[in-house]
């Protein structure tokens, strides 16, 4: 029998920690193509801020589990 409640609880998580990685993705590319038109122009100011946060989206993505709701 399918707890409903259950894997809808499990689903909401997956789904926000999905969409809450993929903006967080698309911001970084954007700070990314901001970072490419600042160097063309010799400027290299927002690097450490560019490096910090793509180290810290990298390791949150690799620390997202992928659990399943097998049943036992």
């Amino acid at each position: 029998m399918l707890d409903y409640q259950n894997t809808a609880a499990d689903l909401l998580g997956g789904v926000a920690s999905a969409y809450a990685l993929r903006f967080m993705g698309q911001a970084g590319m954007a700070m990314y193509r901001q970072f490419e038109a600042d160097r063309n122009r010799g400027d290299f100011s927002i690097l450490p801020e560019l490096h910090s946060t793509l180290s810290a989206l990298k390791v949150r993505d690799s620390m997202t589990p992928v659990s399943s709701s097998a049943a036992s």
